[in-house]
């Protein structure tokens, strides 16, 4: 076997997104602006053994990450089935699971048993608490405190760019009511320049 594919050896599917050009109203560009600030749909597709796909997801906005797409196509009813055995121990997280997180989270921080007034966020030992209200939300989910504490790890991750990116004067805001963020096309085309 050529070196350079041993990496793929066994390998049963491949999986990938792509950025297709699209048209959209001015109203939906910010939403279709991907990160390089092309305006885009972003689809995800998997392929079998003998190059016949397998799952297309297309239709989301080009701003959109791979990893919300592919929690969205694990999630759906009918969408991406990844074999039981060919998964690691990381957790694949749907778009309910999400929701319900956030809400248990902001139930925590509203009863204010576990807020670190220090440091702002929840004092240590709140993943289990979330683990415990997510177990009754969400009966056979099987969260664990490992999940749960990734997850928020990469929500407070977002939080702080977002954060960063509307806060610090940059011309960026936030639309409460399609929960993106927005800008005048010469703030997009000055932050894009700059990346």
């Amino acid at each position: 076997m050529d070196g350079r594919w041993k990496w793929f050896k066994n390998c049963l599917r491949a999986l990938d997104g792509t950025y297709i050009r699209v048209k959209v109203s001015e109203v939906d560009k910010p939403r279709y602006r991907n990160r390089k600030g092309e305006i885009t749909t972003n689809v995800l597709a998997a392929c079998s053994q003998d190059m016949q796909f397998i799952y297309v997801l297309p239709g989301w906005e080009g701003s959109a990450a791979d990893g919300r797409v592919l929690r969205d196509a694990v999630g759906r009813k009918n969408g991406l089935k990844v074999p039981k055995d060919s998964m690691s121990s990381k957790h694949v997280w749907t778009p309910d699971e999400d929701e319900k997180l956030v809400e248990a989270m902001l139930k925590l921080e509203e009863k204010g048993t576990h807020n670190n007034n220090e440091k702002g966020g929840f004092v240590k030992g709140h993943q289990k608490v979330l683990e415990k209200m997510l177990k009754e939300k969400l009966p056979g989910h099987d969260l664990k405190k490992k999940h749960i504490s990734s997850c928020c790890k990469t929500l407070k991750k977002i939080r702080a760019a977002l954060y960063d990116l509307i806060n610090k004067g940059s011309g960026f805001g936030w639309d409460k009511e399609k929960k993106i963020v927005v800008a005048p096309t010469s703030v997009w085309n000055e932050y894009i320049k700059s990346s």
